[in-house]
């Protein structure tokens, strides 16, 4: 259950056995503490892909450009696409589940999924269901019946935090049932593995960045829960409050419960099958009888929740409910069901479990440190669940089960699950070889430091590239996936320092790296990063080779699918704009800035296109190292284009840009053709943002909320307020108050904007004018005049000629003018 909220790869080798191969070889589970939130236990589904193991030999491509002979200086990277804002529901969820999850998931069978995920194939599902159904060793385990009648009982009095508890004993124990019970059951790679009660403990940020947010079921080792309880931030923060020491890295994956208005009816019938189904017990156990005493204390030992932050003990809420009722023997009459419960093809989830559930999902693919190839969980509404699997390319749920009426094949999934190693929980990251394994190899791995690969040097030949600390890990779902690390290579190639950049990259688009050697024909070139090596690995390792492959087999024209590869790319690592930007060289940057992209465009055929403070860097150049100089970064979604400006090429199925810095006709149409002066506008919102935000705001309160809320309507309304005549004039003495020291840059903004607001009234011009032409074109049409006025013709990518490089460059020449009067020593 989420609260309002502010805001991969194994860690030894990627394919991690257990010491025996039945379950009276595997170690002891210790039973964990219940301790004090205010419910019950806790307990989330596995998921994993269909993804072979890395390939062995890279075929890395050498690199084309020469060595600098200029000296970098080390770089402060500040996060990119999300901007450093907190992040809440109400922000994540329209740029992530109502346009990822709209534009690129599909559904498929349950089997389907389990084979293509978990690597189980029917046959293997339905056998270790058979064992379950003939034995009813499952059935008449008093554990997991008690378990099961409790979750009926809450959830058809609506108590939807009693029912976590539930169903972590019930999952638990149906693990240590399987061990015992069904033969040749492979070990499971991750021994101590279990589902565990998580709200309402927030998962917090690492040092990158996330949402605190509190999913309902984590499944966790249970080594990694008891060194989150070591943790100094666990031992003192409230749960409720704020996150308490565990981060988006700990868990495997989550487990949501749901439980609808128009869903107690059906558990009502659920539970009168339910009783149908298991076998006639011989003894049922008074309240207070020893007996019972016993059972619960068994039935604790499978349940287990995080602690409230004290370290306290908690009255265990599960434990006090779960004595059974009556004393006397119950018979239940088998037969024909006469209330089945309705057809789960009928079943509607409401959208916004599906958005809270993907939000997880955004979690654990970008605020893990890239350490998740994928990620798979599971949501259940009522008795009713669906499996989740997400990647770069999208999402694939399966068709939905009743856990209950359906149980002996669903505690086959959980079986399967549990046999998944670190690869099939998408922690495999693939041609990356991971450190030599650690003491504890169930835990996931915080990062990817430490992990290597090797690629091609024109000079040095194979390089060993060894991966640091990490840099910036991009906040999206469906995308990229971007992740960039600090990095030392074996031979040194440079002396300098050192990145490397891992996106999933569009088979669409073309490849960074061609970019930049296509930007060498034009001046450009002097403004864009330096790349010492990459790897394209289009025909070693694309997504195809993993689980959207095996369910799109024919994915290149699947609407739901957009194929992609693993690239690498090592950078010189340059300074963040903030990092150096003060009043001094402010405008010297931006005219900098106007300069690249006019270049880009102009001699080199191509625009940037994702314009943003992430993206701009910068470079000490000179015999002094005093020489600002303006680096223009992450050109990947960058296209080449003809002489009219518009895209020549195929360039992937997403708008593209950073939301609060994209320009307004992109924002309001996802259509439009992405042209040059849409990149200067996006340089203006840099500036705005960087002279109100830069070094500390005026006020605390954020005046660029709007634009950083993950929300495109609210930051196009926002945006188009500036529009308006006078719109900035009143916005700098209210919304956005430049800081101190930037002040004197009020005019050098306004004079900027006023070539964009000139542009935009050359639109609105351009509409009245074809409105008068097609009405006068009709009218003489009625009158059979052959004599048809010609069609107004209007230049799109630069508004009539306003827009332009040399309008901007005036523009900020005149406010030069009197910037210097305001700063003497103005670059």
């Amino acid at each position: 259950m989420d609260s309002p909220d502010h805001t991969e790869p194994p860690s030894s080798s990627p394919a991690l056995h257990s010491q025996g191969s039945s379950c009276e070889e595997s170690p002891p589970r210790t039973p964990f503490p219940a301790f004090e939130p205010a419910s019950d236990p806790v307990t989330p589904p596995n998921q994993t892909g269909d993804i072979p193991a890395p390939l062995s030999c890279d075929k890395d491509r050498a690199a084309s450009y020469a060595q600098s002979g200029v000296q970098n200086t080390p770089i402060s990277h500040a996060t990119a696409s999300q901007i450093n804002t907190p992040h809440t529901r109400k922000q994540i969820y329209p740029l992530l589940a109502r346009r990822d999850m709209e534009q690129h998931t599909q559904t498929i069978s349950l089997d389907h999924w389990v084979h293509s995920v978990l690597g189980r194939t029917p046959g293997e599902i339905e056998s270790w269901a058979t064992i379950f159904t003939q034995s009813k060793i499952i059935l008449q385990e008093v554990v997991i019946q008690t378990a099961v009648e409790t979750y009926l009982r809450f959830g058809g009095s609506g108590q939807e935090k009693l029912l976590y508890g539930p169903f972590c004993t019930m999952a638990n124990k149906v693990l240590e049932v399987a061990r015992l019970y069904i033969p040749d059951l492979p070990p499971f790679p991750v021994q101590d593995l279990l589902f565990c009660r998580n709200d309402p403990v927030m998962i917090g940020s690492g040092p990158l960045g996330a949402a605190h947010r509190s999913p309902d079921i984590a499944v966790i080792s249970e080594l990694t829960l008891r060194e989150i309880q070591q943790r100094e931030k666990y031992k003192t923060t409230k749960p409720q409050h704020a996150t308490t020491g565990i981060t988006w890295t700990d868990p495997f994956s989550f487990i949501e419960i749901k439980l609808f208005e128009k869903e107690r009816d059906r558990l009502a019938k659920v539970n009168e099958a339910w009783k149908k189904k298991v076998p006639v017990r011989t003894l049922i156990e008074a309240p207070n009888s020893e007996a019972s005493s016993t059972s619960t204390s068994a039935t604790m030992h499978h349940h287990a929740s995080f602690p409230d932050g004290t370290g306290h003990k908690r009255k265990h809420a599960f434990a006090s409910d779960i004595a059974i009722p009556s004393s006397k023997k119950q018979k239940v009459k088998r037969g024909q069901q006469d209330d089945d419960p309705s057809p789960l093809e009928k079943h509607e989830t409401p959208p916004e479990y599906y958005e809270q559930l993907a939000s997880y999902g955004l979690e654990m693919l970008s605020c893990t440190n890239g350490t998740r190839h994928y990620f798979f969980q599971c949501l259940i509404a009522g008795d009713i669940a669906e499996f989740w699997y997400g990647d770069a390319t999208g999402i694939i749920l399966s068709t939905k089960i009743s856990w209950i009426l359906d149980f002996e094949k669903f505690a086959a999934i959980l079986v399967a699950i549990a046999c998944c190693d670190h690869g099939r929980w998408g922690l495999t990251v693939p041609n990356l070889i991971p450190p030599a394994p650690q003491n504890n190899p169930s835990l996931p791995p915080v990062s990817l430091e430490g992990y290597s690969t090797t690629m091609q040097h024109e000079t040095y030949g194979e390089v060993t590239v060894t991966l640091g600390s990490p840099i910036y890990v991009q906040y999206s779902l469906v995308g990229r996936n971007t992740c960039v690390y600090n990095i030392n290579t074996a031979p040194e190639i440079f002396y300098g320092p050192l990145v490397i950049k891992m996106t999933m990259q569009s088979v669409l688009r073309i490849p960074e790296h061609q970019l930049l050697t296509l930007a060498e024909n034009g001046d450009a070139h002097h403004h864009l990063p330096k790349a010492h090596m990459w790897t394209n690995r289009a025909s070693e390792w694309r997504s195809k080779d993993g689980v959207h492959g095996v369910v799109f087999p024919s994915n290149e024209s699947d609407q739901y699918y957009e194929e992609r590869t693993q690239c690498f790319i090592v950078f010189t690592k340059y300074l963040s704009l903030e990092s150096v930007l003060t009043p001094k060289n402010m405008d010297y940057l931006f005219n900098q800035l106007l300069d690249a992209l006019h270049d880009l465009r102009y001699k080199a055929k191509m625009i940037h296109r994702d314009v943003s403070l992430s993206n701009l860097m910068c470079e000490m150049r000179g015999p002094a190292r005093d020489i600002f100089w303006l680096i223009l970064n992450d050109i990947d979604l960058g296209s080449v284009v003809g002489d009219n400006g518009e895209p020549t090429g195929r360039t992937g199925r997403h708008r593209t840009g950073t939301l609060p810095f994209m320009a307004v006709d992109l924002l309001q149409n996802a259509e439009a053709t992405h042209y040059l002066r849409h990149d200067f506008e996006s340089v203006f919102y840099v500036a705005l943002w960087c002279a109100a935000k830069l070094p500390k705001p005026v006020t605390s309160k954020d005046p660029f909320s709007a634009w950083e809320g993950h929300d495109i309507e609210i930051a196009l309304a926002n945006k188009k307020t500036l529009h308006d005549d006078g719109g900035l004039r009143e916005a700098l003495e209210s919304t956005y108050r430049l800081s101190q020291d930037f002040k004197a840059y009020d005019w050098w903004l306004i004079l900027m904007w006023e070539v964009f607001v000139d542009g935009k009234k050359a639109v609105q011009d351009r509409t009245k004018k074809r409105n008068r032409q097609d009405f006068n074109r009709a009218i003489m049409a009625d009158i059979d005049r052959d004599d048809l006025p010609e069609e107004v013709s209007f230049d799109d990518e630069t508004l009539d000629g306003i827009v332009t490089h040399k309008n901007l460059k005036d523009a900020l020449l005149t406010a030069r003018v009197l910037l210097k009067k305001k700063i003497p020593d103005l670059i």
